[in-house]
């Protein structure tokens, strides 16, 4: 018969009989399989050839004496068996006739990694029965010659654990295929649960332990290739008459990938065919049943996709999918991303499309939603998430697929239900859009259409952008701009600085700073704190975030030759001692960079030589949590939204032309600026912004996406935040309150200065009163001074609420008498100097 396979397997003199049989066994079996044309048997030690069956005419004894490794089986493979289906397999592995499925299969460039079937139940090493997952794989299938570097081609023996996944990492490095297609393909596992269990191989496995320790690796040095069929993947869906159109013409004809569609027309129950009317409850029901027979038809870790039918395809998403679940064994289901539920960014799961491996875990899941629907009348998203946040199934894993797995509204903190008319703003690299956030079918079809015109427009755009060669030679310098502005006197702030300074100086970075005092405050820096010091005197006029203004101002006086820029907050520690090398030379390639990958977010009293990094959980924006920057997640199309802030890093041409935006009052400036860089449509909420700033920002918006195009990447390593003042204190949310209320005009309230400072030009007396008052608030010592007693009456007609006030006031006593102690010495020098000398440690704290 034309392409059977060649077995190569290891065999040594057992002394375990029982263990001999098993072995013996499955080599038995091999020998019957009609697909399989001869068994090369790789002797570890003297063979053994008393048993009839290493006699067999199938049989050719190799006087290996060594232990097996997948190096020595693919060369003997290469150099003796080229041309020929090569299987590599564990002893105590035995084939049955779903072989016949390859006999035609193409190989070219694949390997095929089989996780195995028990023959009988196998106890796990914590005392559970074993379960099928992707991380383990007995048998692997190629076309010879299957060629590599030996010289840098790891050697990698069999048997020990990890070995598989690893194996499976570097074929795929040097642009193999691996797939695991064990759904279909069947290898079978021997091997009895005793007390003592006797070891595959010769030798034990403890005995290379210092060879490979899996748990040493990083996760990206192993491969888990998902289990999945054969042929076609399998994708379930159900509809009622009303839905046929959204099958037909959205959900069939637009789907780009070979699926098995296994649909379900059920009862039109719900006559209106609208969320939550009479009847909708009962209709979604349907899925549930499916769901579980979906489950119940795929082996053990097989999975499916689940979608419903109000879905259009921009492109195919298997290969995507395969990605998603090789990168995530141990995830259950994947659902799509909802809106976000709060301010803390965790977002609702959407079952409108997911994909669910098959296992007692998701099984008893599924169950648990079809009860809870049918008792509590809920809709199956709701009664999903419900269950999933209270933890109701041991072990249960659940994540989101990445955006670009699309639905309305995805990530939106305040969504609306969408018509005909409302923007949508679509993702432009979507590879599905879900017809989510609308009411009716008539809708849905009319979203499809609006959103299908509006990713065909930005391709287009993407399509122009990607045949521009952005690549660039910058011959010149780099430098940083940082701002320094201290309205309120915390003494917190210039200790940042210099720590700031300090390291950035040690890593080579070339400095502007721009500092900005009032009226006849002093200036705080010094002649050392950078390599130039642009210093501006303002007056109350000024009295508002300048910071934008101000790097406006520092871009303006850069050496000619700079032609290569950071903007960075002073208080920021950089891990990472190349990030100015390694960030100059990506800005040749990209337009901006994020000059790091992690922040973590200090708390008072650390540094960044104080904290264990893998010890700090990941959060939104509070003391001691870490969380991704914005580009970095950006790049992974992942779900979360990563730091906007900082730091970035950019070409300085770019910013010549279209300057940094310089009228956002009261800071948030870095999240809509990091948005325009990767889009031409503003994301501001209307319901936190005035339509004349959403109308101001998207202009600039427009001039910087039109230069950047999404053409943005990220500095390895970390950056620390240097505490200042409990994160809670920038209240982001009042901000907006303060602009909304006030109905802040930008091309009105504020014009520039001849500094190139902003300046207020309204007599809106709230507005400004406010502003001012934001910054005291923000409290970045920790602590509350005298002086501020005099103008709390403001907090009382200023919109915030009494809690906040109870936040703010918080007296320390040291700072107290340190405040008394500076009016007393500004009133009599005398009687300040003859109280320090009667009691020396009153007045201490003015000089902290």
């Amino acid at each position: 018969m034309k392409d059977k396979f060649y077995l190569l397997i290891s065999f040594w003199n057992i002394n375990d009989q029982e263990r001999k049989k098993e072995l013996l066994f499955c080599l038995k079996k091999n020998i019957e399989n009609h697909y399989i044309e001869k068994i090369y048997i790789f002797w570890e030690k003297e063979p053994d050839l008393k048993n009839s069956l290493f006699i067999n005419k199938k049989i050719e004894n190799i006087n290996f004496f060594d232990y097996p490794t997948y190096n020595k089986f693919i060369d003997y493979a290469n150099l003796k068996l080229s041309g020929k289906k090569i299987i590599i397999a564990n002893s105590d592995i035995f084939f049955d006739n779903s072989l016949k499925l390859l006999l035609n299969y193409n190989l070219t460039n694949k390997v095929l990694a089989l996780t195995r079937y028990n023959l009988e139940k196998y106890i796990a090493n914590n005392g559970g029965v074993w379960e099928r997952s992707s991380n383990s794989q007995d048998a692997w299938i190629f076309q010879s010659p299957l060629n590599f570097d030996k010289n840098k081609f790891p050697v990698i023996k069999l048997g020990y654990f990890g070995c598989d996944v690893w194996f499976a990492y570097e074929l795929e490095k040097i642009g193999k295929i691996v797939l695991n297609p064990s759904e279909d393909i069947k290898t079978w596992h021997v091997h009895k649960n005793r007390k003592v269990i006797s070891d595959l191989f010769l030798y034990n496995k403890s005995y290379f332990s210092t060879i490979f320790n899996l748990k040493n690796k990083n996760e990206s040095w192993v491969k888990y290739p998902p289990i999945e069929p054969l042929g076609q993947w399998k994708i379930y869906t159900i509809y009622s008459a009303s839905h046929i159109k959204l099958y037909q013409d959205w959900f069939l004809k637009t789907m780009k990938d070979n699926f098995k569609v296994i649909s379900n027309p059920i009862e039109q129950l719900c006559k209106t065919a609208e969320f939550y009317t009479n009847g909708w409850v009962k209709t979604v029901l349907n899925k549930i049943p499916l769901v579980i027979k979906a489950i119940d038809s795929t082996c053990e870790n097989g999975f499916f996709i689940f979608s419903d039918v109000d879905v259009q395809f921009f492109s195919p998403i298997q290969e995507e999918i395969r990605k998603i679940l090789a990168k995530n064994p141990r995830t259950d289901i994947f659902f799509q991303q909802d809106a976000v539920r709060d301010l803390s960014g965790i977002p609702y799961f959407c079952t409108g499309f997911f994909v669910c491996r098959a296992n007692l875990r998701t099984r008893r899941f599924w169950q648990l939603v079809g009860k809870r629907m049918e008792s509590e009348n809920k809709g199956d998203q709701e009664c999903v998430n419900y269950l999933w946040k209270n933890n109701c199934i041991s072990g249960l894993k659940l994540d989101f697929l990445p955006l670009n797995f699309w639905a309305s509204n995805s990530g939106i903190a305040n969504p609306k239900i969408w018509d005909l008319g409302d923007n949508l703003e679509v993702l432009p690299n979507a590879l599905m859009h879900h017809a989510n956030w609308t009411v009716g079918v008539a809708n849905k079809i009319k979203q499809l259409n609006y959103v299908r015109e509006k990713i065909k427009q930005e391709q287009i755009n993407i399509n122009r952008i990607t045949n521009k060669n952005f690549k660039q030679k910058l011959p010149g310098s780099f430098w940083g701009i940082t701002t320094f502005y201290n309205l309120s006197d915390y003494k917190i702030k210039y200790k940042n600085y210099k720590i700031f300074r300090e390291n950035s100086k040690k890593q080579g970075l070339k400095l502007l700073a721009v500092e900005i005092t009032f009226n006849k405050k002093p200036f705080e820096l010094k002649k050392s704190d950078a390599e130039i010091i642009i210093q501006i005197r303002a007056s109350k006029k000024n009295i508002m975030w300048q910071k934008e203004a101000l790097l406006n101002i520092g871009l303006k006086n850069l050496p000619k030759d700079c032609d290569k820029i950071a903007w960075l907050d002073c208080d920021v520690v950089f891990e990472n001692n190349n990030w100015v090398k390694e960030t100059s030379k990506l800005l040749e390639k990209y337009c901006v960079v994020q000059p790091f990958s992690l922040v973590v977010i200090l708390d008072k009293n650390k540094s960044s030589k104080d904290v264990n990094i893998s010890n700090i959980k990941f959060g939104v924006i509070s003391e001691n949590t870490k969380r991704h920057s914005f580009v970095y997640l950006k790049n992974l199309f992942d779900n979360r939204i990563g730091h906007p802030g900082f730091a970035w890093a950019g070409r300085r041409e770019i910013f010549d032309k279209i300057k940094f935006y310089d009228k956002f009052i009261l800071a948030s400036g870095d999240t809509f600026m990091a948005d325009a860089f990767y889009s031409q449509k503003s994301t501001m909420s209307i319901t936190q912004n005035t339509n004349m700033q959403i109308e101001d920002f998207s202009s600039w918006q427009e001039k910087c996406f039109n230069l950047v195009a999404g053409n943005v990447f990220y500095t390895n390593g970390v950056v620390f935040h240097l505490w200042h003042g409990k994160t809670k204190n920038r209240r982001y949310e009042e901000i907006r309150f303060i602009l909304k209320e006030n109905n802040f005009n930008p091309l009105k309230d504020v014009i520039k200065d001849h500094q190139g400072l902003l300046q207020w030009s309204c007599d809106k007396r709230n507005l400004i009163k406010n502003t001012k008052k934001y910054f005291y608030l923000r409290n970045e010592d920790d602590c509350f001074y005298l002086r501020d007693i005099f103008d709390i009456f403001f907090i009382f007609t200023s919109g915030f609420s009494f809690q906040n006030i109870i936040n703010i006031i918080n007296i320390k006593k040291d700072r107290f008498f340190g405040r008394i102690g500076r009016i007393i010495k500004s009133l009599s020098p005398n009687l300040y100097n003859f109280l320090v000398r009667k009691k020396p440690k009153w007045a201490e704290p003015l000089d902290m």
